[in-house]
């Protein structure tokens, strides 16, 4: 229902609500969809900001993997530079 609402809605605010709604559930489609928000280069800065966030707080296994293939991304892009 929740994700369904992502898709339905254009709002920020909205989605940033959506993002803490689905960070309480824990569920793997919540963990998946905050990994999809969070590693989407178009999405809006702020939402991914909270996605990562969340992801951070969160004890699921995808969430740990995510952090660290994104903190790795952001390292090897410095290094790059």
């Amino acid at each position: 229902m929740l994700l369904g609402l992502w898709a339905d809605v254009d709002d920020v605010e909205i989605h940033n609500q959506l993002l803490f709604a689905l960070a309480q559930t824990s569920t793997e489609a919540a963990v998946d969809h905050l990994v999809a928000v969070a590693m989407d280069e178009d999405e809006d800065p702020e939402l991914r900001s909270q996605a990562v966030f969340w992801l951070g707080q969160s004890e699921h296994p995808k969430a740990k993997q995510a952090l660290i293939e994104i903190i790795g991304g952001r390292v090897l892009a410095e290094l790059e530079r």
